[in-house]
């Protein structure tokens, strides 16, 4: 029944011209490069470099994680104001510095001007 309302509310729009598609397909594939009316694509020595001059002032987040730590979901909501939750990160060792969910660097943490830093003390490639 739900599959009736469907058909009925797509209505038209749903059908598919086959005929239409290859033809718009054929002329985007005239062209050498198979992209009708556009540049050729760079060759493959410069599409690396290009790639990253493009992406250079792309805004990344860095996450700095000081530890972890797996409670249930009863002690979750039970936490209060002025609870602690102990990490299993020793106090003065590194921590991971990540971005896009990737580890990318270790660092220890510093006072910078009143503020939390990180100092890099050693980047993972």
């Amino acid at each position: 029944m739900a599959d009736d309302n469907m058909k009925e509310d797509i209505g038209e729009e749903a059908e598919f011209d086959e005929g239409e598609f290859e033809e718009e397909y054929e002329e985007r594939d005239a062209s050498p490069s198979g992209r009708a009316g556009r540049e050729p694509r760079p060759t493959q020595e410069a599409a690396p470099r290009d790639m990253l001059d493009a992406a250079a002032d792309v805004p990344v987040q860095i996450v700095a994680v000081m530890g972890k730590k797996s409670i249930t979901m009863r002690e979750l909501v039970l936490l209060k104001l002025g609870d602690v939750i102990e990490l299993a990160r020793p106090a003065n060792e590194v921590v991971d510095l990540v971005v896009g969910g990737k580890l990318f660097a270790k660092g220890e943490l510093v006072d910078v001007d009143g503020k939390l830093g990180v100092r890099i003390v050693r980047i993972i490639r």
